[in-house]
């Protein structure tokens, strides 16, 4: 996986979060091959014997993203943009609840998660429900 969208400079943390999200879940729709694998890993695949190792190396990558993702919500925390009280560990795990539950869903074929707009309407959705509420500006008597 390329996380070089979650560390892309020219974007607030926030808004390289739903970029590496919508990155994702659209190569994954997009490169057959990706998807078919996806699919097998995912739905057609025992984990025992020499292909345990894989299951090993696969809880290792998502350990590693997990990390990544919380790097990301520490930065918009130090950003102002993280909505109180939601802690980066918390963010990052909802985050990869999130995007494995999504794509699992898609690769099922689940109808109400294969249209593009419905996907990125979920994505900005869950990225909004991380971001600090905008103060609403003083008012001048």
């Amino acid at each position: 996986m390329d996380y070089t969208l979650l560390v892309d400079p020219s974007s607030s943390p926030l808004e390289r979060l739903r970029n590496f999200l919508l990155q994702i879940t659209t190569t994954v729709q997009q490169d057959e091959c990706l998807r078919c694998t996806m699919e097998i890993l995912n739905f057609k695949c025992e984990y025992v014997g020499e292909m345990e190792k894989d299951l090993a190396d696969y809880i290792e990558r998502n350990e590693e993203f997990l990390d990544k993702l919380e790097r990301t919500y520490q930065a918009a925390r130090r950003a102002g943009q993280l909505r109180p009280g939601l802690a980066p560990r918390i963010g990052a795990l909802e985050t990869l609840v999130f995007v494995t539950g999504l794509l699992r869903l898609r690769l099922l074929g689940m109808p109400a998660v294969q249209r593009t707009h419905d996907v990125r309407a979920m994505i900005d959705a869950h990225v909004r429900s991380r971001e600090c509420p905008q103060r609403e500006p003083a008012t001048t008597t």
